[in-house]
């Protein structure tokens, strides 16, 4: 089981293709579970997105993130986290 992102598009206006992304469980079978963790995803300066806005790489990285913390350092909940694992996820993710 890894996090994920889940891309879901759907027409409005009747031509018109949206993509929203979330963050989501995946397991090995392929079947999906979703989270609220694409709350992290928000951008703290534009608090309104363009309805075009699919929160680019910030999902990437907060998925490598929750994949590390979780599965490698193995916390429990978000409660979890330490300034060590944080610093430790930003050392491997600056260094490839």
């Amino acid at each position: 089981m890894r996090f994920s992102v889940y891309k879901h598009h759907f027409v409005i206006k009747s031509d018109l293709l949206v993509t929203r992304q979330f963050i989501v469980l995946k397991d090995d079978d392929g079947s999906l579970r979703f989270t609220n963790f694409h709350k992290y995803t928000k951008s703290p300066v534009n608090k309104v997105k363009k309805y075009s806005n699919d929160g680019n790489s910030r999902f990437q990285f907060v998925v490598k993130f929750l994949n590390f913390a979780f599965f490698e350092a193995q916390i429990a909940s978000l409660n979890d986290l330490t300034v060590q694992i944080v610093s430790e996820f930003l050392t491997r993710y600056g260094t490839g």
